[in-house]
């Protein structure tokens, strides 16, 4: 029989042995996200982006948010998150500059339309060049959903008249993201309500309510386990709230469609697909058309002009965002519809 001194020390050593390496493991997917380390600073490593919070509520909890500050400083009260570095009519400045006077064409959307690249490479920029009769203003802003895309274009600090042109570009990912209160800071939510939809204003205690589980460690190790089941389905991701998803999609782009009716404004949607989307449509795509046509608004789909972009090679940067070719192939699809 064992003595307990002996068996103590085996424990001893078996913790010794395994307790390291898990709680390595455990600080590593907390500070992860803010180590300029791609592996582990990709939201995609750590969390499930289509139907989980975690990653941001972990940020906040850890007192990693100092190191890792929401965009643009304080959340806007409208928005959720204004970046500081606009212009004067809240856009993002193009080159070469548009008209002083003439139509505006306005540019919403998130990353993937306000683009990440240099300046003078932008979307806005390479429109800006072939309309050069235009006013193109890009009020596109990063991370951003559908509804605050959506929110950008009725807030009355959009400058915006009678007979100018909306594009309203709708990443595919921007519809999970609409069932989000919180993402790089707290941001407004359509609720889906009986009486029918009204606006959630972004909630400065979004993110507080804890985990799923008390280790980040065995919350991604469930994550993985129920991912490895989705990817046997043929997915990336395990699907959730689909249909809620839809439905908002549909509330959204309607209340799009109104603004755009009261306010004469000729408003379409531009629909973007992600890299990974481009060989494999999901449900995402469908949903946009879907809900564009019964608001009454035009799709411009560009999965064939992403499609041919990528064909050259050279057409994502290493942050899987448009490069400045395709960013070309973009405005010339758009130019040539205006």
């Amino acid at each position: 029989m064992v003595s307990r001194r002996r068996l103590a020390a085996r424990l001893g050593l078996f913790a010794a042995a395994f307790l390291p390496p898990l709680l390595l493991a455990e600080a590593l997917l907390r500070i992860g996200p803010v180590l300029p380390v791609q592996a582990l600073s990709d939201p995609a490593t750590t969390f499930d982006p289509l139907c989980e919070q975690d990653h941001w509520r972990m940020l906040r909890q850890t007192r990693l948010w100092t190191l890792y500050p929401p965009r643009g400083g304080d959340p806007d009260a409208v928005l959720g998150w204004l970046p500081s570095n606009l212009g004067a009519e809240g856009e993002w400045p193009t080159e070469p500059p548009g008209p002083d006077e003439g139509p505006r064409v306005l540019l919403l959307g998130d990353s993937f339309v306000q683009s990440t690249t240099a300046p003078g490479t932008r979307v806005a920029d390479r429109l800006q060049a072939q309309v050069p009769d235009r006013r193109v203003r890009n009020l596109a802003v990063g991370g951003y959903g559908l509804d605050q895309t959506v929110l950008r274009l009725m807030d009355p600090r959009t400058v915006a008249e009678p007979g100018d042109v909306a594009v309203i570009g709708v990443l595919t990912s921007d519809l999970d993201r609409t069932i989000f209160g919180l993402r790089d800071a707290p941001k407004p939510r359509l609720l889906l309500a009986p009486d029918g939809p009204r606006w959630l204003p972004p909630d400065p205690d979004a993110g507080t309510e804890g985990f799923d589980t008390p280790s980040f460690l065995l919350s991604r190790l469930q994550r993985s386990a129920r991912n490895a089941g989705a990817r046997r389905d043929g997915l990336d991701h395990p699907e959730c709230r689909v249909d809620e998803k839809r439905a908002l999609a549909d509330a959204l782009l309607g209340l799009a469609a109104g603004h755009c009716t009261e306010r004469g404004l000729d408003c379409t949607v531009l629909l973007l697909h992600r890299q990974e989307e481009l060989s494999r449509p999901t449900w995402r795509a469908a949903a946009v058309h879907a809900a564009a046509g019964a608001a009454g608004l035009a799709v411009w789909d560009a999965l064939d002009a992403q499609r041919d972009a990528e064909r050259s090679g050279d057409a994502w940067q290493p942050d899987r965002h448009p490069s400045p070719a395709q960013n070309q192939a973009l405005a010339d699809f758009v130019a040539a519809r205006l």
